[in-house]
């Protein structure tokens, strides 16, 4: 497999990764919401850091790709 075919594997992997993430937080931010206990409200707030964070990491390697950039 060539470095470029590579590189189109990761990115795809990547924005794959991106949407789910994107898609657990919408749904955790949802249950946030309708949620009373302030326990799990804060719990919740903490899943949600560590899922921004996570996505975070997934955007900074499709911006260090040259593909990504070039995308």
């Amino acid at each position: 497999m060539s470095v470029i075919a590579k590189m189109q594997n990761i990115n795809a992997a990547s924005l794959a990764h991106i949407s789910l993430l994107d898609d657990f937080i919408k749904l955790t931010q949802e249950k946030v919401v309708g949620h009373a206990d302030p326990f799990v409200r804060e719990s919740l707030g903490e899943l949600l850091d560590s899922l921004r964070h996570e996505r975070q990491g997934y955007v900074t390697l499709l911006g260090s790709s040259p593909m990504g950039k070039a995308a």
